[in-house]
């Protein structure tokens, strides 16, 4: 089990396809799972995903100050066309005060 410290925490991710699709990021905690979700195009992009946008069925968010992360899963989209996805770093990040992408050379 594992968390990251501090209120603006995130999920950072380098990504890329061989065609514009989509993932569904889920954490797993004690206490259920929370899911997000990140656009992913054919050029290398850096996406950062606060923790506080992952959501429970219920619309409630990933509080670092009450769940423990125990696991982790990343779930292309279902898509009637097949494509490939890269992903060349994934990590957790501080100081993630919104959600942004950058595109990378």
């Amino acid at each position: 089990d594992w968390t990251v410290a501090g209120q603006k925490g995130g999920l950072s991710l380098v990504a890329k396809s061989a065609g514009d699709t989509s993932l569904t990021i889920i954490l797993y905690t004690a206490d259920g799972n929370f899911s997000a979700k990140a656009d992913i195009d054919t050029g290398w992009t850096r996406s950062d995903i606060p923790l506080t946008e992952f959501k429970n069925k219920e619309g409630k968010k990933f509080d670092v100050n009450k769940h423990m992360l125990q696991k982790m899963e990343i779930r292309p989209a279902r898509s009637a066309v097949s494509t490939t996805l890269f992903i060349d770093e994934i990590g957790l990040a501080q100081n993630v005060t919104g959600r942004k992408q950058d595109k990378l050379k």
